[in-house]
């Protein structure tokens, strides 16, 4: 794992020392983003620790906020992850990008 993004990482830390499954990780990440964070195409600038400070203090953001975040927290907390992206051109053609 890369370094950085404490708060996040401690957060991970406590839900793993509660026991949580890998299942109820993500279920709490999930019920953050339902509660807590808004959808938007023009979210404020991250810098530094980016998935910090989206899932912290911005709480707003699109699809790849939303994804890199919950990505790095499954893999902190020993969750396999793959993120996929893709996108549907007008001529129907999908674009797939496997990270």
């Amino acid at each position: 794992m890369p370094e950085g993004n404490p708060r996040a990482r401690a957060q991970v830390d406590q839900w793993l020392a509660e026991g949580l499954t890998q299942q109820q990780i993500l279920a709490a990440i999930l019920q953050q983003y339902r509660q807590h964070f808004s959808y938007t195409l023009s979210p404020a600038r991250l810098q530094g620790h980016r998935v910090d400070e989206f899932f912290f203090s911005t709480r707003e953001g699109f699809c790849e906020h939303f994804a890199s975040a919950t990505g790095l927290m499954l893999r902190m907390a020993g969750i396999p992850t793959r993120l996929v992206g893709g996108y549907l051109g007008a001529n129907g053609t999908l674009t797939v990008n496997i990270c």
